[in-house]
């Protein structure tokens, strides 16, 4: 059965995803806004050398 996300769900997904990742991450969105918090997520895991 589907999942459907509001907001929140989409977002606290979207983290668990970031942090998790472990050799590359790729993320493929047609639309997507990135808050400060993400971006800051995302800036460590290329501190990390993540693909």
């Amino acid at each position: 059965m589907a999942k459907f996300l509001d907001t929140t769900g989409v977002s606290n997904e979207l983290a668990q995803i970031i942090k998790g990742a472990k050799e590359k991450l790729i993320i493929i969105s047609h639309y997507l806004q990135i808050s400060d918090r993400f971006k800051e997520m995302l800036e460590d895991q290329d501190r990390m050398k993540l693909d």
